[in-house]
Order: structure tokens, then C-alpha cells, then sequence
């Protein structure tokens, strides 16, 4: 595994692809205005520059179209980081076979470079002590974060938000 590094960065690196960034960007910045619109009690009553009064039943339709807009950027975020996350899983699969198969392979015949033992396998102990354990709160903050803020941000629309007359 001359590459063991590059692979190690790889598996390190950032998770998720630029669509799931995006889906991810948008659930928030909708769901903040969410949050915002019932936190606030801003549910425009009128349009003014329309001319456009709202009833109390208009009021709560845009409160619920507002829900399902951040609902579709939850869906939307999900289906994409779900793919992401396996395509994640299986790259780092790949990479403790190859570190396995590496230190069998030592273990048989010897070291292939005993010059350069880190190219067998890396000296970052850090990685293989810590990565299990950053893998979970980077999952908490790329998935977790984003996914509450919505329920909330939803809930709070639905069910807590004033209408006012």
C-alpha cells in the first residue's frame, strides 16, 4: 500500500459531495427562516406591495406550504447524504483490507521496504485511535445538526406558531 497515506487523507477527508452540500446549505437556510418566521411571529398578514391581505386560514396554508418546502430540503438532504455515507463506509472498508491484507502480508514474508516501514503501513497512530470517534461527531454535526434544526424549525411552524388575525 505505497498509497496508504493518500487513502488515509481520503477516508479523512470531507464526506459529503457538492449536491449533498448544497441540499444541506438549503434545509438550513430554509429552516432558519422557519424558525425565524414562528420564533418572531412573522406571518405576513399582508403582501403590501400586491395589495394583498391574508386570512387566518391563508395564514396557516403558508405556514404549511413553508413546512413542506423545508420537509422537501430534508428528504432531498437525506437521500443524498445516505448515498454519500455508504460511498463513504466503503471507502474506508477498502482501506482497512488493504492495511489488513498489508500487515498479513509482512507478517509472511517479511517487510517489502525495511528501509521505509511506514509505507506498509502509516505511523498516525492518532487515526486509528481517534477516527472511529471522529467519524461519529462529524456525523452528529454534518447530519445530526441539520436534520433537528428542521424538525424543530417544522414543529415550531405547525404547532407554536401565533396566527394573527
Amino acid at each position: 500500500m505505497a498509497d496508504s497515506k493518500a487513502q488515509v487523507m481520503e477516508i479523512l477527508s470531507d464526506p459529503l459531495s457538492d449536491i449533498t452540500r448544497k441540499e444541506r446549505r438549503n434545509l438550513l437556510l430554509a429552516s432558519t427562516v422557519g424558525v425565524y418566521v414562528s420564533w418572531t411571529g412573522l406571518v405576513p398578514t399582508q403582501i403590501a406591495t400586491l395589495g394583498i391581505v391574508l386570512s387566518i386560514n391563508e395564514q396557516r396554508n403558508f405556514l404549511v406550504l413553508l413546512s413542506i418546502v423545508i420537509l422537501y430540503f430534508l428528504v432531498a438532504f437525506i437521500t443524498y447524504g445516505v448515498a454519500d455515507y455508504f460511498i463513504y463506509r466503503e471507502k474506508r472498508r477498502n482501506y482497512e483490507v488493504g492495511v489488513e491484507s498489508e500487515i498479513l502480508q509482512y507478517a509472511g514474508s517479511g517487510p517489502p521496504h525495511p528501509e521505509d516501514p511506514e509505507e506498509v503501513v502509516p505511523h498516525i497512530a492518532w487515526v486509528y485511535r481517534w477516527s472511529k470517534g471522529l467519524a461519529r461527531v462529524r456525523l452528529l454535526v454534518e447530519y445530526g445538526v441539520p436534520v433537528s434544526l428542521c424538525v424543530t424549525s417544522i414543529a415550531m411552524l405547525l404547532f407554536f406558531t401565533q396566527i394573527q388575525e
